[in-house]
């Protein structure tokens, strides 16, 4: 890697779908992922029709074969159980009075790139306790995310609220890396896993007192993950499979509840407008994050998104 622009290979970051065309390109001020200037559309589409949840899932099965290689499964645990966990994450969220935002803390996006150049993970924490979120959610996911774990433990060392650690979870080793690295909740995707493995994952969350919040995009996904004992429902707006936002969504699903879930809305909030209606409706939280970051001052948007302003 250069060290003037880090320079890639197409190929490189998408595996090999065009190793036949592989693409230079660099991360500068405004990009971090070909196509993301509006050039090569063809080659995006292409990738699309794989899907990013398709493209994504080997680089994670290849991570979760490191970290068993770094420590035991049996040495995960008791590093995870060792840890306090903070604040429970459900309390954090549940109604009493006014709207509750779960504010994220990412440094990019596969869909829209750099997000923020000056990225400090533990200013932003810092902003949005003292901004009044009710928690919060840090990127892990390296590669298109540009996350870290490291930004994760930053985090839960220096804010009081409770923490969802938000990337691709596959297995119980990573939920452990979670909570060993301070997270109180984890993300779970029903359509990155298959159904018994969301129900195995659920119970290893228990079990390591963590909060799993599980995410759908549709009607078929909410009844699957509500058999399987799912309470906190994170629905995304935002179709992982092609990365394209509706925010209709959230209106469609939210007629869905039952009793004892709670539901939070994800992806393409942009306004207070928008979140007040879906607060109405029955949405216990919010998670917001893009907007956030490409805003010049989070914590003043955050109290707008919260209706303070």
């Amino acid at each position: 890697m250069e060290n003037a622009g880090r320079r890639f290979l197409f190929h490189d970051a998408l595996g090999s779908l065009f190793a036949d065309s592989a693409v230079e390109f660099k991360i500068r001020d405004k990009a971090m992922i070909p196509f993301l200037d509006g050039t090569k559309p063809s080659l995006y589409s292409a990738a699309m029709s794989q899907s990013f949840l398709e493209m994504i899932k080997p680089q994670v099965a290849a991570e979760v074969e490191r970290l068993k290689q770094e420590m035991s499964p049996q040495e995960w645990r008791d590093r995870a159980l060792r840890r306090s966990v903070k604040s429970d994450f459900c309390d954090a969220i549940k109604d009493r009075g006014g709207i509750h935002v779960i504010a994220e803390i990412k440094k990019a996006s596969p869909s829209r790139g750099i997000l923020r150049d000056s990225f400090d993970p533990v200013a932003l924490a810092r902003i949005y306790e003292a901004h009044g979120a009710a928690a919060l959610s840090v990127l892990t996911e390296e590669k298109y995310f540009l996350g870290s774990v490291r930004h994760l433990a930053q985090v839960a060392m220096i804010s009081k609220l409770p923490v969802l650690r938000k990337d691709f979870i596959l297995d119980e080793i990573q939920i452990a890396q979670a909570r060993s690295n301070g997270a109180a909740a984890v993300l779970l995707i029903l359509s990155f896993l298959a159904r018994n493995r969301l129900e195995e994952l659920i119970r290893v969350c228990e079990i390591y007192s963590m909060t799993p919040l599980v995410e759908v995009h549709d009607a078929e996904e909410l009844e699957q993950v509500t058999s399987a004992g799912a309470k906190l429902i994170g629905v995304n707006n935002r179709n992982l499979k092609t990365l394209e936002v509706d925010v209709e969504i959230s209106e469609r699903l939210i007629d869905l509840k039952t009793d004892g879930q709670l539901f939070v809305a994800e992806s393409g909030l942009n306004s207070p407008d928008q979140v007040v209606r879906l607060h109405e409706r029955g949405y216990d939280a919010f998670l917001i994050g893009e907007h956030f970051m490409k805003s010049a001052d989070p914590g003043a948007e955050l109290d707008r998104m919260r209706g303070r302003q």
